[in-house]
C-alpha cells in the first residue's frame, strides 16, 4: 500500500445567507444599486425640505451685481434686521433675496472696452444675459416679488408698463429727494448710508415697489396679506430711521 499522505482538504461551512446573497447579487445587482442611489437622493431632499429656511419676505434685485455668498448673507442679515415682523410666526425673521445679474448693452460694451484695457477676460457672455433678462422679466410679470432693487435701466424697462406702485399711494407722500414718483435711489436713503454691507449694490441702484402681480398668493400664500407685507418692508427700507445717537459720516 502506497504510504504517500493524501492532500489536506479544507472543510467549508457553507453559510446558507451568504449563499443566499451570491445569489441575489448575482442576478439583481443593477437594480439593488439603483434602488440605494434612489433612497439616497430622496433622503437628501427630504432633509433639505425639512431644513430649508422659510422666509417671511422675499426681495429682489436686478442689475450688474457679482457679489460673493458671504456678501450675500451679509445684505440678507441687513434686511432681517429691518423687518417689520415675523410675518410667518416661525420664531425667525428671514428675508429671501433673489438677485439676477443682468447688463445693459452700455454696461457690456464698457466691460468689453475696459478688458481691452486691461488685458483681462472680463467680457460677458450674451447668451447668458439674454437668459437672465428674460428671467428677470418673467419674475417681474408674476409678481413673486414686490419689493425691487433694480439698476435704473430695468427700472424704466418695467416702469413704462406701469409696473410700480406710485411712493405717494404707499407712503402717503414722496419721500424728499425721491428719484421720480415711483423710486428712491438706495444710496440717497439713510438705510442705505447706514449700513454698509448694502454698499455691494451698484451707486445708483433704484428701490421700487412692484404693483401687486395677479398670481403672487400662488407663491406665499393669501396675495393681499402678502402684498401688505411687502408693503411694510419697503416702508421700512424707505423711512428708516438712524439709531438714537449715530451721527451719520458726512463726505
Amino acid at each position: 500500500m502506497d504510504n504517500e499522505k493524501l492532500p489536506e482538504q479544507k472543510i467549508v461551512i457553507q453559510n446558507k445567507f451568504v449563499k443566499w446573497f451570491d445569489n441575489f447579487w448575482f442576478y439583481y445587482k443593477w437594480q439593488t444599486i439603483g434602488v440605494i442611489f434612489a433612497v439616497f437622493v430622496l433622503t437628501i431632499c427630504i432633509v433639505q425640505m425639512v431644513t430649508k429656511e422659510n422666509p417671511d419676505i422675499t426681495i429682489l434685485y436686478a442689475g450688474p451685481l457679482s457679489s460673493s455668498i458671504s456678501e450675500e448673507n451679509d445684505v440678507s442679515n441687513v434686511f432681517d434686521s429691518i423687518l417689520p415682523s415675523d410675518y410667518n410666526d416661525d420664531g425667525e425673521k428671514i428675508t429671501q433675496l433673489a438677485i439676477v445679474t443682468v447688463y445693459s448693452e452700455q454696461q457690456i460694451k464698457d466691460k468689453a472696452a475696459a478688458a481691452a484695457s486691461s488685458g483681462m477676460d472680463i467680457s460677458v457672455n450674451a447668451s447668458t444675459n439674454s437668459t437672465e433678462l428674460q428671467k428677470f422679466d418673467s419674475l417681474i410679470a408674476t409678481g413673486e416679488y414686490s419689493v425691487c432693487f433694480l439698476d435704473p435701466w430695468l427700472y424704466e424697462r418695467v416702469k413704462v408698463a406701469n409696473g410700480f406702485r406710485k411712493l405717494s399711494d404707499v407712503l402717503g407722500e414722496v419721500p424728499e429727494g425721491a428719484y421720480d414718483d415711483y423710486a428712491v435711489k438706495l444710496s440717497d436713503t439713510n438705510f442705505g448710508k447706514y449700513f454698509s454691507a448694502l454698499g455691494v449694490f451698484p451707486e445708483d441702484t433704484l428701490v421700487c415697489l412692484r404693483v401687486k402681480g395677479t398670481i403672487s398668493g400662488f407663491f406665499h400664500g393669501d396675495a393681499d396679506e402678502t402684498y401688505a407685507q411687502a408693503i411694510g418692508m419697503f416702508d421700512a427700507i424707505v423711512n428708516f430711521e438712524y439709531p438714537e445717537g449715530y451721527v451719520p459720516t458726512e463726505y
